[in-house]
């Protein structure tokens, strides 16, 4: 099994070892995306390389598809940038959920 759209330049193969006792594929089916958003106590931008560099410094050598995938992950994200804000996950998320994106 592979996630997410098939046209996706980032994949995900086999992400759940061992697989769910739901079907994975009907319910991405259902999934729409409506809203990204995150937290981050020090948030880096995809879109400068410096940060990119850091981000990809975490990934071992040796991990060449992992490392393959993140690079792919953070040139879509500099493409399309979510809205990510300097703040601790325990105080960002109550806020995040209290106003859900609602689709129109």
């Amino acid at each position: 099994m592979t996630y997410p759209d098939p046209a996706s330049p980032v994949r995900f193969d086999e992400p759940c070892v061992p697989p769910p006792e739901i079907d994975l594929a009907a319910a991405a089916r259902e999934l729409r995306i409506v809203k990204r958003a995150g937290c981050d106590l020090a948030p880096l931008d995809p879109a400068s390389l410096e940060d990119r560099l850091a981000l990809l410094s975490y990934i071992w050598p040796d991990e060449l598809k992992r490392f393959n995938r993140a690079r792919t992950a953070l040139a879509l994200s500099a493409a399309a940038p979510s809205h990510v804000v300097a703040q601790s996950a325990d105080a960002w998320l109550p806020l995040a959920l209290a106003h859900p994106s609602v689709p129109s």
